[in-house]
């Protein structure tokens, strides 16, 4: 059904479960914080950032709520460091492991 729909689907071997939950947290923080904006901003007029432009539709991560489908390896690994940060989790996974709430 992905694959008719363009959609890729891989699998990812266990010593490489934290480096893309990391990654996955990387990218969430980098949009939260606008990065790529500011970067472009910066490197196109640097003159037009300002400190309180910084500010400004920057979004707060603590408090928001992350959804995750399917919480398997990779899954769990990121709702544990979304929590670190504050965030609520809510997943969907039809195949819940014993003791995991929704």
């Amino acid at each position: 059904a992905c694959e008719e729909r363009g959609v890729s689907v891989s699998n990812v071997p266990d010593p490489w479960v934290e480096e893309v939950a990391d990654s996955t947290l990387c990218l969430l923080l980098s949009l939260a914080r606008r990065t790529p904006f500011h970067a472009a901003v910066i490197r196109d007029d640097p003159a037009v950032w300002t400190p309180a432009a910084d500010i400004v539709g920057t979004r707060r991560l603590r408090g928001q709520t992350l959804g995750i489908v399917g919480l398997g390896r990779i899954g769990t690994a990121v709702a544990r460091r979304a929590e670190t940060f504050g965030l609520k989790v809510g997943f969907h996974d039809p195949h819940v492991l014993p003791g995991m709430e929704k």
